[in-house]
């Protein structure tokens, strides 16, 4: 027998034994696309809008729908106070946190939100810090000229107030003598030149109570 042959057949056949076995372990091995396992991937690469509900990549800025910026978005929800401030007086407040022993800083970061209006911005910074740390002097400071700060509109308007009421009770007592006076002229002949005096007397405090009243 040659050496290809064993008992009358070839040895082909045992290597073609061996490469079918080959043939089934790669395709066992080998792995199959999903159309699901596509689906959760693009699930997993993608957000919702939380305005509009569009797709989104994961790490886009903004909706690609309707416009909104994400991370506005993010510090409109943790922080609100901070995210509707204006931008001068978080770059001020950025200023005062790198340099936090810096007083003068503070000085015009309150200074500037009083003249923005914006002490209320003001108050909930330091009030942050404070509840972290409630014995913090520079903010419990703080804290307390802003409440000076905010105190003093008030003060001011009840003591215009105060002025205006003031006013009016000595106008109308002086146009009420005025009146005594010109009446004394009028029933007693002696006195006549007091009607002249008492006209005008009433006329010049007539026209201070329309001043002041304006």
């Amino acid at each position: 027998l040659g050496m290809d042959e064993v008992i009358g057949f070839s040895d082909q056949w045992l290597e073609d034994l061996e490469d079918s076995k080959s043939e089934s372990i790669d395709a066992i091995q080998k792995p199959v696309d999903s159309p699901l396992v596509d689906q959760m991937t693009v699930e997993q690469e993608t957000l919702a809008c939380v305005k509009c509900g569009a797709l989104n990549v994961v790490d886009a800025s903004e909706c690609k729908k309707c416009g909104i910026i994400f991370a506005k978005f993010q510090e409109q929800k943790e922080d609100p106070q901070m995210a509707k401030a204006p931008q001068k007086l978080k770059e001020i407040w950025q200023m005062v946190i790198n340099h936090y022993e810096d007083e003068d800083l503070h000085e015009e970061f309150l200074r500037q939100c009083r003249k923005a209006q914006q002490l209320e911005f003001a108050s909930s910074r330091y009030q942050k810090i404070l509840a972290v740390q409630p014995h913090e002097e520079m903010a419990k400071k703080c804290r307390d000229k802003i409440i000076a700060m905010a105190s003093l509109p008030a003060a001011r308007a009840t003591e215009n107030v105060a002025k205006r009421k003031f006013r009016v009770p000595f106008t109308s007592l002086a146009m009420l003598m005025s009146a005594i006076v010109m009446f004394l002229g009028y029933i007693r002949p002696e006195f006549r030149n007091l009607m002249g005096i008492g006209a005008a007397f009433l006329f010049i405090t007539t026209a201070i109570r329309l001043i002041f009243k304006n």
